[in-house]
Order: structure tokens, then sequence, then C-alpha cells
């Protein structure tokens, strides 16, 4: 499976994105998706590298989404990016990993996320990088 593959589900799926969601819409097994996460290291400039040739990036817009993607189960110790954050939608603290979406929105409207992160783990100080140069 190619990394462009897997790009293009992520940007098509409205929903909740899984292995096994992944596996129906490519047509592969969720093991070969599953083993493809595992051995890549993603970052955000490969991200806006897939996207940007379909964006216009002059007059547009960036926006910053934070969402906090529950881990109620996660022991602590074993998982270096799970903490307690606060989370929108139970308005409370919660465990999970926080992650940040960068979106750029360019003049005809078209969207696309163009950057991520994971802030710290809430155990001291939070750290997260997201590259702005394009």
């Amino acid at each position: 499976m190619e990394s462009a593959q897997y790009i293009a589900y992520l940007l098509s799926e409205p929903r909740k994105v899984s292995c096994v969601k992944a596996s129906e819409v490519l047509e592969v097994s969720h093991d070969e998706i599953n083993r493809f996460l595992l051995s890549n290291d993603f970052t955000g400039k490969e991200l806006f590298e897939a996207v940007k040739a379909g964006l216009r990036l002059e007059g547009g817009t960036s926006s910053a989404d934070d969402s906090v993607l529950d881990k109620p189960f996660t022991d602590l110790q074993s998982t270096e990016l799970v903490g307690f954050f606060w989370s929108g939608r139970h308005h409370r603290t919660v465990k999970g990993i926080s992650l940040i979406a960068l979106f750029y929105t360019d003049p005809s409207g078209l969207r696309f996320p163009v950057n991520f992160g994971c802030t710290g783990t809430g155990r001291g100080k939070a750290s997260m990088t997201i590259s702005s140069r394009w």
C-alpha cells in the first residue's frame, strides 16, 4: 500500500477512521493497514507535500483544531503521549492523546489538513512543533 492511498482515505473519510474501515475502503486486509502504519514515521511536512498541489497558497486562511483522543484504559507509564487533557466533548479532563491539526482553506473554499502534532503528555511541560513554513 502507498502513502498516497492512505492519505486519500483520511482526506475522504468525514468521520472516525480505523484500520478496519480503511481496509474496507482500500480493499486490503486490516493487518496490512496496521503493518503500514507501524512501519512508517509520518510527519506534518509529508502531509503538506501530499496536499499542496491541490492548494492555492495565496489569499487563504489557516486554522487549528485540537482534539483529545480518549484513551481511558491506557497505562500512563507505558505510553508516552497519553496524559490528562481538557476535553470539550466531555467538559472535563480526560485521559487521552492531545492532537492538533492545522488546516488551510484557499480562496475558493477548498480546505485541507496541512500539518499536525501532539502536545506533551500532560505530565510536565507540554511541547509541540508545527512548522509554519510552506
